[in-house]
C-alpha cells in the first residue's frame, strides 16, 4: 500500500512539473510571437 501511495505521490509531482514546463513554453513562445 505504501509503494502505491508514494507512487502516486510521484506521478502527481511528475504532472505538476510537466504542466509548468508546458505553461512556461507556450509564455516563451508567446513572447518570441510563434
Amino acid at each position: 500500500m505504501f509503494n502505491r501511495n508514494r507512487l502516486g505521490e510521484r506521478v502527481c509531482v511528475y504532472v505538476s512539473v510537466a504542466c509548468g514546463v508546458v505553461e512556461t513554453v507556450e509564455a516563451e513562445l508567446k513572447v518570441l510571437g510563434v
